[in-house]
């Protein structure tokens, strides 16, 4: 039955608290809802009315009595401990025990006791609730709530009091300690549903429903059975070189010393990441959260992550151009672009230099990039004054492009397709490009299309091109979320992300 507590008047003539509960007190009497005239503790500590010793041994005595019965409360706070005085004499209840469950585990015992503690020392002090719970409870009982007085294991209720009263919880904790005599308590694991463990949940449902869905689409037997399985070797060692390069990149521009090992990890765990949030936005994500929790402020974080962002895009550039020169000496290669790209390029151009010359726009871009660039500034500069460290952060990058490059080129030789390594870098550089600023997860659609286009612009067979494109995406995309998810996932676990 739901439990409900009323405030009534009767005759017209008020009465001061009156709850409908069920309830327990301190000597084994359960009321199933019977009135209970009195205040809670949470009016009592409103009006600052002096709580007696006595009072304390009652509301002790009634948890006792529930979990001697077998029950956990599983909610107790200020609002569900009422004070009853009849004929000159107090007593408590506690009441909406039926939020509570039977056949009580150990671990419901100490959250109890935990919740009892920090709802009595919010009332009165951390010493009398320890004090006067030890004399009815017994301290070795008092002594295993010690590791359930944690922010997350205690009720909602009582969490949301100890923002207010931050020292509090320090000091049940040792005056419990200090009872104790320092002796070692057994520990317990206590986990609750983080918003971070939902988002992992359902990110790996999204994630697993966009890979069928895609997979479905593809005749994986077919595309591997037509597949020469060297080129699909090279493929596979150059995406791997690829992640080896990411890691470097953010390696080589963080002064503070890093696991390459934990570095490589949160790099395989963008490929996850990925899958469910635009491009560059997962990246940069997984990277600032990494580096906060290997001990980079905010800012450093934030300006590290900036700075390797920034320089990335010049050497993406510059190589580029580098591939662009060397096939331009191609008189049959053109890249030619869908007409629809054009305009929409042409507008957004056009736009911009229509309203960036406004006074108030020029004002919010200033606003916006300022703060951004004094962060990057003084990062970049402790870089430079460590050579070694910007060699491997740039090596990284041109690792990693290369990389990719190398596995274009191999799916594509793969499947027997022409086209000259220059070229078909310059179609992997070029549209990779442009599918960043596609905002579906990991730019599904986008690089596909671009690349296929690319790839048939530099005289590669149309069904060579889709097929090699769709082995690149499976390598460098669809099969690294696996190890993805895993690495995710052991990373939160060992407190790295």
């Amino acid at each position: 039955a739901s439990l409900m507590a009323y405030s009534a008047q009767a005759a017209g003539a008020p009465v001061p608290q009156l709850h409908l509960v069920r309830s327990i007190g301190p000597d084994a009497c359960v009321l199933a809802y019977d009135w209970i005239d009195g205040p809670t503790f949470e009016n009592l500590k409103t009006s600052e009315t002096e709580i007696s010793d006595e009072v304390l041994r009652s509301t002790w005595q009634a948890l006792k009595t529930l979990h001697e019965s077998g029950i956990a409360h599983r909610g107790i706070s200020l609002d569900h401990i009422i004070l009853q005085e009849k004929a000159k004499t107090q007593r408590t209840w506690l009441v909406h025990i039926t939020s509570g469950t039977v056949a009580m585990s150990d671990l419901q015992q100490r959250i109890d006791i935990a919740d009892m503690l920090i709802a009595l020392a919010l009332v009165t002090d951390a010493q009398r609730a320890v004090t006067i719970g030890t004399e009815v409870m017994g301290i070795e009982v008092l002594t295993r709530a010690l590791p359930a007085l944690q922010p997350f294991a205690i009720g909602s209720h009582n969490r949301k009091k100890l923002r207010k009263h931050k020292q509090l919880l320090g000091q049940v904790r040792e005056n419990i300690v200090t009872l104790n005599d320092n002796k070692i308590i057994e520990d317990v694991s206590i986990e609750r549903l983080s918003p971070r463990k939902v988002l992992s949940i359902v990110g790996g449902l999204v994630a697993g429903y966009i890979l069928l869905g895609q997979l479905a689409q593809v005749d994986l037997l077919e595309l591997f059975r037509n597949a020469d399985y060297s080129w699909v070797l090279v493929a596979t060692i150059a995406t791997i070189a690829m992640f080896i390069g990411s890691a470097m990149t953010l390696d080589g521009f963080v002064v503070e010393k890093l696991s390459f090992w934990k570095t490589f990890l949160t790099q395989v765990a963008t490929a996850f990441v990925t899958l469910v949030s635009p491009p560059a936005l997962g990246t940069v994500a997984v990277n600032g959260r990494y580096l906060q929790k290997e001990g980079l402020s905010p800012a450093a974080a934030g300006a590290t992550v900036a700075v390797s962002q920034v320089l990335a895009f010049f050497v993406h550039i510059g190589l580029l151009f580098a591939a662009g020169i060397a096939a331009g000496t191609q008189q049959d290669f053109k890249f030619d672009p869908p007409r629809e790209a054009v305009i929409v390029i042409g507008l957004l151009i056009t736009l911009a230099i229509i309203i960036l010359p406004l006074p108030m726009v020029r004002k919010y871009v200033i606003n916006f990039a300022r703060p951004r660039v004094e962060e990057v500034i003084p990062r970049l500069v402790t870089i430079a004054q460590r050579p070694s460290k910007l060699a491997i952060g740039v090596g990284g990058m041109v690792i990693l492009n290369v990389a990719l490059c190398v596995v274009l080129i191999a799916c594509v030789r793969a499947f027997g397709g022409g086209g000259t390594i220059a070229a078909i870098s310059l179609v992997f550089l070029a549209g990779s490009t442009l599918a960043q600023a596609a905002p579906t997860p990991g730019g599904v659609g986008a690089v596909e299309t671009v690349l296929t286009a690319g790839l048939v612009a530099t005289g590669v067979d149309g069904g060579i091109a889709v097929s090699a494109v769709l082995l690149y995406r499976l390598l460098t995309f669809w099969l690294p979320t696996i190890p993805g998810w895993f690495a995710f996932q052991h990373l939160i676990r060992r407190g790295s992300l």
